[in-house]
């Protein structure tokens, strides 16, 4: 799976090359603008680091997926947005994650968005259960998943993509081996680097 990286900044692209390289990681592109990337396919990560949280971020987001949505993305922050802003980021994005995350912190969250995943920021998910938001199979969307595996995670919730489904859409996780690597992968992606 080629990771796509993508910001209008050199130095953090390289930064951001590097930290893909040295675990391992097949790199595609590198560019400063996502209307760059088209035609991409369900193999392609888009890693995407962004000092604007406005509403262009999200229209600009929408038509990146409008154009690839099979490609998963995952976006970096560079500022801290407001919760609505968040939950409007995350419709396109398999990830959101603050700049100030680690570098394997980063690295966990690909795994984590590569194995199917998505990494949905803890205050969304409070959102959504206090406003008893539900998905077509009549799970909690942002629903923890196995509390236990994941004790201890405050700045996130993965939550869990149904194989084929809408991007976008997101489902609770059985039991069972799945769960118990996800929850695994949600420590990872949710701890390090605080």
């Amino acid at each position: 799976m080629p990771v796509h990286i993508v910001g209008e900044s050199r130095l953090l692209r390289d930064m951001f090359l590097a930290i893909c390289q040295s675990n391992d990681y097949q790199i595609g592109l590198c560019c400063d603008e996502l209307s760059t990337l088209a035609g991409l396919g369900v193999d392609d990560l888009v890693l995407y680091y962004s000092h604007e949280t406005g509403p262009e971020l999200v229209e600009e987001l929408r038509q990146f997926k409008e154009g690839n949505d099979a490609s998963l993305l995952i976006l970096i922050m560079g500022r801290e947005c407001s919760t609505s802003m968040q939950t409007a980021l995350s419709a396109y994005a398999e990830a959101v994650i603050p700049q100030r995350k680690s570098a394997e912190a980063l690295i966990a969250a690909l795994r984590v968005v590569q194995s199917g995943y998505r990494i949905v920021p803890s205050d969304i998910s409070a959102a959504l259960r206090a406003a008893d938001v539900t998905t077509s199979g009549g799970d909690r969307a942002g629903e923890t998943l196995g509390q236990g595996a994941a004790s201890g995670a405050t700045s996130g919730v993965i939550s869990g993509a149904i194989p084929g489904a809408i991007p976008g859409t997101s489902s609770g996780l059985g039991a069972g081996g799945e769960t118990a690597a996800a929850g695994l992968l949600a420590k990872q992606a949710l701890t390090l680097g605080k």
